[in-house]
């Protein structure tokens, strides 16, 4: 009989806590102290585009919250459900294959009250027009780029296999679809295996009203390797 009451006393004391829970959580939600996370990233090699939200606390760095109805995030109509990691607390993630997810999308945040705040995007992935050789003897490089617009930025990074190279990493501007390296910056590079990548990094700020709501952030980079001839020319 004692036990039987120990369980239910227990269960009242879980049923209450859940109910302040929820309660706490709709009152957050309700205010303006939320931060909205959202990043969208991929690249070539894999075929998939990742999107995930998260919902915190206070600011960039506060604790990600979950969502209870009828608090919910969805992507082009589509509910994203919640998912956690110790690291990284409460998520909420999807995946597309890259060549389904050409154009417009919006993902869409409803809390407690059933107000709605949309973030539309647009992706575009980023293509290398022109192969490069396996054996390169050029001392000059020119990528020709599909998927990025007149002056924007991207990063390239290019590694070869010696000890003493620093390698090159710096942000670009594209100029009519090309994107070049001078035989000054190709020369640092030693003869042997280069490892290429080029990625395309947009980041945004969420705004409601006059206050700062959170981030957009999307990436999506493309990778080559091939071999530099000991003598370019």
């Amino acid at each position: 009989m004692k036990a039987s009451f120990l369980v239910l006393f227990l269960l009242c004391l879980f049923h209450i806590s859940c109910k302040e829970e929820d309660s706490e959580n709709e009152k957050l939600l309700d205010s303006s102290r939320i931060w909205f996370d959202y990043r969208v990233w991929g690249d070539e090699e894999g075929g998939y585009m990742t999107i995930k939200a998260q919902y915190r606390l206070g600011g960039p760095n506060g604790k990600a919250i979950s969502l209870a109805p009828p608090a919910n995030v969805m992507l082009d109509g589509s509910k994203l459900l919640p998912d956690s990691s110790r690291m990284t607390g409460v998520y909420y993630e999807i995946s597309r294959p890259t060549h389904e997810f050409e154009g417009p999308h919006e993902i869409v945040f409803t809390d407690y009250s059933n107000k709605q705040y949309k973030q539309p995007f647009r992706f575009q992935p980023l293509t290398l027009l022109t192969e490069i050789p396996e054996i390169f003897s050029v001392n000059r490089l020119q990528l020709e780029l599909e998927g990025v617009s007149q002056n924007e930025r991207v990063r390239l990074i290019m590694m070869d296999t010696a000890s003493f190279s620093e390698g090159i990493d710096r942000l670009d501007s594209v100029k009519h679809g090309t994107l070049i390296v001078d035989s000054l910056e190709f020369a640092t590079l030693a003869p042997g295996p280069i490892f290429l990548e080029v990625t395309r990094e947009k980041e945004q700020k969420i705004l409601n009203g006059n206050k700062q709501r959170g981030r957009f952030s999307m990436s999506y980079g493309i990778k080559r390797q091939f071999e530099k001839a000991a003598r370019s020319q």
